[in-house]
């Protein structure tokens, strides 16, 4: 794992308050005795609503870079002559809130299994979610495979993937 890295932002949020007067109505009561007159007037008055000012919030995260190199290598020349020749080697990078390999390789190794011993020719995006089919079945490999069909004695049967 990377060292950590800190990230801090900081955001407005509006305040909704009464920003003046949309219409006012007034109503007048006259009364006469005599020589004398009175009036008497209400007026009403409807508010008018919108932004009134901003709250300003900072916040700040944490996130680590994890890095893993998977490489396969030939067994059968291995067992035959002892040289170590490598048959695809992958490599994974993943940047997260969780600094602990242990609980972050799962789902580097979940989100990857199916490029390995594939040329993509290109850095592979992905989001992985810790409930997904892939990582579950990473942390418990004698359950159902990533793909229906794919897990035999808690081993992928996909090529390239074990050489016994």
């Amino acid at each position: 794992m990377g060292e950590p890295r800190e990230h801090s932002y900081t955001y407005d949020l509006p305040i909704w308050g009464q920003t003046g007067v949309k219409s006012s109505q007034t109503t007048s009561d006259v009364s006469a005795v005599g020589n004398t007159a009175t009036i008497q007037s209400k007026t009403t008055y409807k508010p008018e609503y919108g932004v009134t000012g901003y709250t300003t919030y900072s916040a700040s995260y944490t996130t680590f870079t994890g890095f893993a190199l998977l490489s396969a290598v030939d067994v059968g020349r291995y067992k035959a002559d002892r040289q170590i020749v490598e048959v695809w080697k992958t490599r994974i990078a993943c940047v997260g809130k969780n600094g602990d390999l242990r609980g972050v390789f799962p789902a580097m190794i979940g989100g990857a299994w199916d490029l390995f011993a594939k040329s993509t020719g290109r850095i592979v995006e992905r989001s992985v979610s810790d409930s997904s089919r892939e990582v579950v079945w990473i942390r418990n490999p004698k359950g159902p495979g990533p793909i229906q069909g794919t897990a035999q004695a808690g081993r992928p049967t996909a090529p390239g993937w074990w050489s016994q």
